[in-house]
């Protein structure tokens, strides 16, 4: 969230930034991330100055592997939150 809310992907809008294990939870909370963004009670200054909600950094500069992670309920929630882009990533282990 601080590489978001510093304005990092306003600067460099191409930059990707690879995480595992489904994305580490970021899909399962798109909607909290982006509900004190939207807040219109909150104060101005308090606001982090970007120029998009923090969900659609996310599901443009974030690339997500599996990791190992191949639970279908789980992959499914993060195809729907992520609305299908492909920015997902599939690796595996042999541990």
């Amino acid at each position: 969230m601080r590489l978001i809310y510093s304005g990092l992907f306003d600067k460099f809008p191409r930059l990707k930034i690879v995480i595992g294990h489904m994305g580490e939870g970021l899909p399962f909370w798109l909607y909290r991330i982006d509900f004190y963004w939207l807040k219109p009670w909150v104060d101005p200054e308090l606001t982090p100055k970007i120029s998009r909600k923090p969900s659609d950094y996310i599901r443009d500069n974030f690339l997500m592997t599996s990791s190992g992670m191949h639970y279908l309920p789980s992959f499914i929630c993060a195809y729907l939150a992520l609305r299908g882009r492909s920015n997902r990533l599939w690796s595996g282990s042999s541990l």
